[in-house]
């Protein structure tokens, strides 16, 4: 197995995996799965080097890597791993993603098209709603303090599992070493965060389906494990319809990890899909003509619902002028107030880099919503205040600089948001309600959800 390298990239750590010549080959980049590393392409690894230069990143918030600040959405992975290979001086690449890594390869392939000679999508991400229960979980809130001790308990019971022959590289040690990585709070935080950019608990929100058809000239093997209890081997079958010309390779004995369940199969199917297609070329006109002259999608059959708007997925798209308009929701941020105490305390007694971090959080949220469509306005109010009515005919305002009552203090700001439901709206309060606070843990501040009226009240 390769030696890890690290390099610095906007100032923070990249860990690495490097084998075979530098340089000198065609390059395949491998991108792991959820909670997991570079290291999980070890059965394979060595053996794809002595053709390929190989190249295995800990994405960031996994392994050895500095975790992202804010944005954890697969938007942010992609572009993460575009500023990965430029500081490494790859220009063109297989991709290779495993779970959440085929997520993110498919958003890469979609947003920076010119960098991708072919895709491998092994048992991927963000291909349709269904996803274990143990996923789901973990985009609940509080989930960071459960799985803060289910970590425990799970490295806790590695060496008897491995005793007893579940080792790492089966699949329930391998799931089971994953969750032992989450006693780490950076990849505690980074591991939630990513998952409930994904999901909620009731599946996948992120499906790649109404976009692929703009990898038709990307050569795409789908390889999936017919026992794969995290992702059903169903979305293989449904994407292999869905993508023109890819290929399809389901391993009968493999669950969610068939690169390690059957590794000499798999550096086999792997090398002679590289070795029989020919890498695609970017054509810039021909995807434009590509996405202008789609079918309306409304009009025909629904694909699958969920999704990140601005990323490769199905509900980016807005309906049209004959379906209802989407609700608008006022999302009132209570630093102080609310069901409970908010059990941290005042910012004014927060360090420069914490408050840093927490304005950072809320322009990413921004940028999130903007580039799912879903954002309207955003702003912060200051803890100064004036009361003002009118004064009358001949004077000015009436301004006063107070008392006032216990409740101005509760709202610091707010987002208005154009979600899809109300079900979404609660989505967005619980993702912004974990802004980061002292020490860069989440502060879970409770937030007031409320529609806004579209029209007047009826009395009836």
């Amino acid at each position: 197995m390769s030696d890890i390298s690290t390099i610095s990239v906007h100032g923070r750590r990249v860990a690495f995996r490097r084998a075979g010549d530098t340089g000198q080959r065609p390059c395949v980049v491998l991108v792991h799965g959820i909670a997991g590393d570079g290291s999980e392409w070890e059965p394979v690894l060595d053996t794809l080097s002595t053709s390929y230069d190989v190249i295995a990143p800990d994405l960031a918030g996994h392994g050895e890597s500095t975790r992202l600040r804010g944005d954890h959405s697969i938007g942010a992975f992609a572009t993460w791993l575009r500023d990965v290979l430029e500081a490494l001086e790859v220009e063109r690449a297989t991709f290779v993603g495993h779970s959440l890594g085929g997520g993110v390869v498919m958003q890469f392939a979609y947003q920076f098209p010119e960098y991708v000679e072919r895709m491998v999508l092994v048992s991927s991400g963000g291909l349709g709603r269904e996803v274990s229960a143990l996923i789901r979980a973990a985009s609940l809130p509080g989930a960071e303090w459960v799985l803060g001790g289910v970590g425990v308990a799970a490295r806790s019971a590695e060496p008897l599992l491995a005793a007893v022959g579940v080792g790492p590289r089966t699949e329930y040690g391998e799931l089971v070493h994953r969750i032992g990585g989450l006693t780490d709070g950076d990849r505690r935080a980074a591991f939630v965060r990513a998952v409930r950019a994904i999901a909620s608990p009731g599946g996948q929100r992120v499906n790649a389906s109404d976009r692929l058809y703009l990898a038709e000239d990307v050569p795409t093997v789908i390889v999936w494990g017919a026992r794969d209890r995290i992702i059903p081997v169903t979305h293989a079958h449904a994407t292999h319809e869905a993508v023109p010309g890819s290929e399809l390779v389901i391993f009968d004995e493999a669950g969610h990890f068939p690169h390690g369940d059957d590794p000499e199969r798999f550096t086999a199917v792997l090398e002679n899909f590289i070795r029989s297609t020919d890498p695609a070329s970017y054509d810039k006109v021909r995807i434009r003509r590509r996405m202008t002259s789609r079918d309306d999608v409304e009009n025909r059959q629904s694909a699958p619902s969920g999704g990140e708007g601005g990323q490769i997925t199905t509900s980016s798209s807005r309906p049209d002028t004959k379906e209802p308009a989407m609700p608008k929701y006022l999302l009132l941020k209570h630093y102080t107030g609310g069901p409970e105490p908010l059990g941290c305390p005042p910012m004014n007694e927060w360090t420069p880099d914490e408050i840093a971090a927490h304005i950072q959080f809320q322009r990413d949220t921004v940028k999130m919503l903007t580039e799912r469509g879903e954002f309207v306005d955003a702003l912060a109010a200051a803890p100064t205040g004036n009361w003002v009515r009118y004064g009358g005919p001949d004077k000015g305002p009436d301004v006063l600089d107070g008392p006032f009552p216990e409740t101005k203090e509760l709202v610091a700001g707010w987002f208005l948001i154009d979600v899809e439901s109300e079900q979404r709206a609660h989505e967005v309060a619980a993702f912004a309600s974990s802004a980061p606070g002292p020490r860069g843990e989440p502060i879970y501040e409770w937030i007031e959800v409320r529609p806004v009226m579209s029209e007047p009240p009826s009395f009836e």
